[in-house]
């Protein structure tokens, strides 16, 4: 037994603990100690990632939901040669033209945004997804403020060097 305490006196302390309650924030049921001060700042950094990635995808989850809605409401993208009914509906939905053709669905973040302004329902969806795409950034740079409010240097310029590779590779990057 832990601290050559007795079987019965540990029960005893045991039914003790659970008709008192909780222990107190001194004196843990397992017998550790209290969380230490840098325990309780990742606990909190954890807690702050995890709302920024659950808010993250809830939004593009609307925003998607809030598009994909209007497309069903107006029966139309909103892009000449996508057409959402009849025959070539899932064909015309799912095609995409590049080159000397017109484009037929937004492919830049600044086509999105105008997409979204005019009302035009693939916009709204593809915007959404690019709510998705950038909440695990936003996470990254979310880690890189709280590292650096909690002065952990290494670890700030670390994952201030992963957001740099992540930016970068966003603005130098081609589909296609």
């Amino acid at each position: 037994m832990p601290n050559g305490t007795s079987a019965a006196q540990l029960s005893a302390r045991v039914e003790t603990q659970s008709l008192e309650g909780p222990p107190a924030p001194e004196e843990h049921a397992a017998g550790f100690p209290p969380a230490a001060e840098g325990d309780q700042a990742v606990a909190d950094m954890e807690t702050v990632v995890a709302t920024v990635l659950r808010v993250g995808v809830l939004v593009s989850f609307a925003i998607i939901l809030m598009g994909t809605m209007w497309l069903f409401m107006s029966q139309h993208t909103g892009y000449a040669d996508l057409d959402t009914v009849g025959r070539g509906a899932l064909r015309s939905l799912t095609r995409y033209r590049s080159g000397h053709t017109i484009l037929t669905a937004p492919t830049s973040p600044v086509e999105t945004v105008q997409g979204v302004l005019a009302g035009k329902a693939y916009a709204i969806i593809m915007l959404g997804l690019l709510a998705l795409i950038a909440t695990p950034v936003l996470r990254v740079a979310v880690s890189v403020a709280t590292f650096l409010h909690e002065g952990d240097r290494t670890y700030s310029l670390i994952t201030a060097y992963v957001l740099l590779v992540l930016v970068v590779g966003f603005l130098i990057g081609k589909g296609g």
